[in-house]
């Protein structure tokens, strides 16, 4: 269905624009210790080296990558999706 048949799905949403945003990984710091950092110094973050990239688009979780370099560039090979909720329960699929 569509939103013309009044029922709204994610197809009808296609042309919206969303923030993506590629977590290499977290930590937690002191706002003495945030304040203190220049340039040179070395955050560490709680993850371990190669582990995947969490892919979030709007805040929500949408799929699982590996960092890679591509032409000088810094990029995401997608791994793994999580699915869309209009598509039902299931789980994570590896293409």
């Amino acid at each position: 269905m569509t939103v013309l048949q009044g029922r709204p799905t994610v197809s009808d949403l296609g042309d919206v624009v969303v923030d993506a945003v590629l977590e290499l990984g977290r930590t937690r710091l002191s706002l003495r210790d945030a304040r203190a950092l220049k340039a040179g110094d070395v955050v560490a973050l709680h993850c371990l080296a190669g582990q995947d990239l969490t892919v979030r688009m709007n805040g929500h979780d949408f799929a699982r990558g590996e960092a890679i370099v591509m032409h000088d560039w810094m990029c995401c090979r997608l791994i793994r999706m999580v699915p869309i909720p209009e598509d039902g329960p299931q789980e994570e699929t590896t293409e």
